[in-house]
This record gives structure tokens, sequence and C-alpha cells, in this order.
């Protein structure tokens, strides 16, 4: 390998022996037969194995003895700051030394966190009682609370004991009889008044307590029956009777009617803790014996509204002979076979202007 440098070249053996000239001591260099001698011999030796070109690595030298220690070299870059140490142990106090003249005042700092409070003092005397100060001015009224939800209805009371019989008062003095008057002279026979309409000719009738076996009804288009009345062939007005309490939370509208038909229904508002009292009627024409009832159903509430029955509910027929039918179909299931001259009207809901209050 050579190195080529702008002022020209320079052999590897060159190097070498300029660099051992350097080493020698001058003492040395003024032997002719001495080291300078050898050194020009050893680099002649060096160019020569140059121009033969690199030959087989021998084997390695022996460590050669150290040279002299060079100079000092220039001082390397400052390496990174060490971790800072740990800090060490105190040490003592120093003795105090003068106190030293007063520097100026330097700003306010800002205010420390607030210490805890301290120990009450003792309990001053009591001050003289100031004067009563002018009443303040009065504050606006408040808006009304909202209306609490109506409580539940309470329970009957008790009977109470019958009450004694009064004493029986005295039996009054009879009257004298009168003198009998003449007997009066007979008149003449009347005309033959004509012959009048045909009349009723039987009456049907059931009736049944409600109390303490009221029947309730439970939603919203649920059918319920009340009453029923067996009833022979022919032709009828019905009408029902029933009252309906209303203990739920909220009102309602019920229709009753007989058997089931919309004709003559009755249908009312029954407000909250309130009773209604309900009349369906209709006219039933039947060729065969059957039976007729009489039920009830919410038509307008809660989806869980109840409505219970109470006292009497009563259910009564009565039979008219005299009857032309008029409309194209018969109620209670049969067919019709002649014009009505007897018609039948929707009752109109009863709407009280009045809020009852539940009959317990």
């Amino acid at each position: 390998m050579r190195n080529v440098s702008p002022r020209g070249h320079v052999s590897h053996a060159t190097l070498l022996a300029l660099f051992l000239t350097c080493a020698v001591p001058r003492s040395v260099h003024a032997d002719p037969g001495g080291v300078p001698g050898e050194i020009d011999a050893l680099r002649q030796r060096v160019e020569a194995l140059e121009k033969q070109g690199p030959g087989p690595q021998g084997p390695p030298g022996p460590t050669g003895p150290s040279g002299p220690q060079g100079p000092t070299g220039f001082a390397g870059p400052a390496g990174p700051p060490g971790p800072a140490g740990a800090t060490g142990p105190a040490g003592q106090v120093g003795a105090r030394g003068p106190i030293g003249p007063a520097g100026v005042p330097g700003p306010i700092g800002p205010a420390g966190a607030t210490g805890l409070p301290g120990s009450a003092g003792a309990t001053g005397s009591p001050g003289p009682v100031g004067a009563t100060g002018s009443p303040g001015p009065v504050g606006e009224t408040g808006s009304p609370g909202p209306v609490g939800a109506t409580g539940p209805t309470g329970q009957v009371g008790a009977r109470g004991p019958i009450g004694l019989a009064g004493a029986t008062g005295p039996t009054g003095e009879a009257g004298a009889t009168g003198p009998t008057g003449p007997a009066g002279a007979t008149g003449p026979t009347g005309e033959a008044g004509a012959t009048g309409p045909t009349g009723i000719s039987d009456a049907f009738a059931t009736s049944r307590n409600l109390n303490g076996a009221n029947i309730t009804l439970n939603g919203v288009g649920i059918e319920t029956t009340i009453l029923e009345l067996d009833l022979p062939a022919g032709n009828f007005i019905v009408n029902g009777k029933v009252e309906l309490m209303n203990g739920s939370g909220d009102d309602a509208d019920v229709s009753c009617s007989i058997n089931q038909q919309l004709e003559g229904t009755d249908t009312q508002s029954v407000e909250t803790s309130s009773v209604r009292t309900l009349h369906p009627s209709d006219v039933v024409q039947q060729a065969a014996p059957a039976t007729v009832s009489l039920s009830c159903s919410i038509s307008l509430g809660l989806v869980n509204q109840t409505l219970t029955t109470q006292n009497f509910a009563t259910l009564t027929a009565i039979r008219i002979d005299a009857m032309t039918l008029s409309s194209a179909s018969a109620t209670s299931g049969t067919a019709a076979s002649a014009p009505r001259t007897i018609s039948r009207r929707k009752r109109r809901p009863h709407r009280p202007s009045c809020r009852c209050g539940a009959v317990p």
C-alpha cells in the first residue's frame, strides 16, 4: 500500500527509516557503523520487498520491548456530566456571625397556607344588647304546593246496636157510627164501551243482592255478566238495573246492555270514588224459551281499571202479546218473521254534573 500526496511519492520504507531516525538518540548517530547504517539497509530491504509484492504471511514475531512514552496528547472533549452524587451528611453548624446591616425590604411574598384554628379563648363577658333593628320587608308568598293524592276509601264502620222500642201509645176511642142513608134509585144501563188494547199478560223478574258478593269489572273491553233471567217464548221488554262504584285512581266509562246488544245500552262516566246506577233496556222476541242476560264492560279507562257492583241488581221482563215487528232481524238470536211497531233506540249516555260520594 502506497501513500500519495501533492508533494510526491513516499514509500513505506522511507517512512519507516524516518521514524527510526527520529527515535534513535543523537549519540548513536555519531557512530559511522551504527544504527543509521542499519536503518538505511533496512529501508532498502523494505523497498525491495515492496517491489516483489506481498509474500506469504509469516508467523507472528515476538512482542518487542515497549517504546518510550510518547508526549501527552491534547485534551479530549469533555464527556457528558455524570449522575448527581448522593447528598453528604450535614456539616456542623458554624458559629453565629455578626449581624449584618439590614437589607432593603423585599417585596411582600405570597400569603402562606391558613394555619389550623387555635383553641377557643375564654368566653368574655356579654356585651350590651344592641338596639332592635327595623323589621325587614315581607317576603313574597310562595306558589301553592301540588295537591296531594286522594287517600283510599276508609273501611265501613261497625253497625251500631238497635235502639229500644218505644212505648205503645194508647188506643184511641172508636168514633160513633153514622146512620145508614137511604138506598138510591137504580140508574139506567150505560152503553158498552169500546174494546181496549191487549195489556200486559206476564211479568218476569230476578234480582241479586251484591253486598258481600260483589262482582268486579277488570280491564277495558272485558264483558262481565251480572244477572241472567230465563224467559219463555214470546215478546218482551227487558229492563235492567245495576250500581257500579269506581274505587280506582282514575275516571272510567262503563256500558251495560241486555244480551250484549247495542240498542238500549246505557253508557255512563264513573268518576273516581263515585257510584253510578245504569238502566239498560231492550226489546226481545224469541220463538223458544231462552235466557237473557244483563252484562257490563269498561269502555274507557286505564289498562288495569276496575269497577265494583254493589247493592241490588235487578233484571225485569214484561211480556207484550200485541206486538208488530218492524225490524229485519230479531234480538237474542231468533229470526224475524214480521215488521215491528215498537222501535228501539239507544239510550243517550248519562253525564251527571255532580261528583257523588262513594256509598259504603
